[in-house]
């Protein structure tokens, strides 16, 4: 029988968790939790206003599935000589050696 053991990163709510792995036992704080830093917080995304919130393409910060900072991966801005992973992340639709050319 093998054990499988509950942790912070295992994109599961247990453990005392209050959400998918934030809260109660774990480090990173839940989306809506109070904050000092994005370091505080599942999401990377510290407010303006001190809270844990979702990643958005206008937050000035490279999160959730962003290529660069607010671009690329479903953000409406496309990246300039930034890092990517694919050909439509770039304004230039060539992702090369992972950078925008």
């Amino acid at each position: 029988m093998e054990i499988i053991v509950a942790t912070c990163n295992d994109r599961v709510r247990n453990n005392g968790e209050i959400g998918i792995d934030c809260d109660g036992p774990c480090v990173k704080r839940c989306n809506g939790a109070a904050c000092s830093s994005r370091d505080d917080c599942w999401s990377g995304v510290c407010g303006t206003n001190q809270t844990c919130s979702v990643p958005m393409c206008s937050d000035n910060i490279q999160n959730g599935l962003e290529a660069g900072v607010d671009c690329g991966w479903g953000c409406p801005l496309q990246c300039e000589s930034q890092f990517c992973t694919l050909d439509i992340d770039c304004k230039s639709s060539v992702c090369w050696s992972q950078t925008c050319q």
